[in-house]
């Protein structure tokens, strides 16, 4: 394994909507990333030993039919989930109908448990969302939907990248976090 090789996943963890972004940060001279429309290089990118060489948003969902990476195409997927029969669906997988937990994210703030979140839910009233008392914990919320943004993540990279680079080159998560 080469120590200054390494994946970096991006992690924009937002109150409505939330992004991933990749990049290697080192050139292997021999690996070549598959065509394909799924996941579009950024524009303006750095190239150097040091910082990573091409970012890629991913641009490619799972959505209610396909739940694959032939979904919804967005720079970024909601932050919602739904908790059906022992299992949840995420982002548009849930569709456009149906009860889903919103803005959950504010509720790990242990200053403002229940309190931005209602204001937000009674400010912005929504049918499809659940009732901002809810029914799992903020954290139990945030660890499922943070586990569906790594699982899309790891299928996301073992399209575009040969079975052997992923195994020895390690991935780094990087999450945003938000000033509160």
């Amino acid at each position: 394994m080469d120590d200054d090789r390494k994946i970096i996943m991006a992690v924009d963890f937002g109150t409505t909507y939330s992004g991933l972004a990749w990049a290697q940060t080192r050139k292997v001279g021999d690996l070549l990333l598959r065509s394909t429309p799924l996941i579009r290089p950024m524009a303006n990118a750095e190239y150097s030993s040091c910082q990573p060489e091409i970012q890629t948003p991913v641009t490619q969902w799972p959505d209610a039919a396909s739940g694959g990476l032939e979904g919804a195409t967005s720079d970024k997927v909601p932050t919602e989930i739904q908790y059906s029969n022992g299992t949840y669906k995420w982002g548009f997988q849930i569709g456009e109908y149906g009860q889903r937990h919103q803005w959950f994210k504010l509720g790990l703030d242990p200053a403002d448990r229940g309190g931005t979140s209602s204001a937000l839910a009674h400010e912005y009233p929504d049918l499809n969302a659940s009732p901002p008392e809810y029914i799992h914990s903020p954290e139990k919320l945030v660890t499922d939907y943070l586990t569906a943004l790594r699982k899309h993540a790891e299928q996301v990279l073992r399209y575009k990248l040969p079975e052997s680079a992923l195994a020895s080159t390690p991935i780094e998560f990087v999450i945003t976090t938000p000033a509160i």
